[in-house]
């Protein structure tokens, strides 16, 4: 899941382009122009994720949370 602003054309072409034909990311597009909170964002991702475990019968066995202005660590 990688959310996006719907104000923010340029970074919603940026993750299409990037992820095309990969069904493992979900693009989700915040109702919202942005900025908003940081909890107001993941917030509409988890409530994507829910959207999507109702739709699918799936459950989420995992989240991991990632912030782009956060580092990854390399282990």
């Amino acid at each position: 899941y990688i959310g996006c602003y719907r104000n923010d054309a340029a970074t919603i072409a940026s993750v299409i382009a990037a992820t095309r034909g990969d069904p493992r990311v979900r693009l989700v597009v915040h109702g919202k122009d942005g900025p908003t909170s940081k909890a107001d964002c993941l917030n509409r991702l988890y409530d994507a994720l829910e959207e999507d475990e109702q739709r699918t019968g799936g459950t989420a066995r995992l989240i991991v949370l990632h912030d782009a202005e956060d580092m990854v660590d390399p282990a």
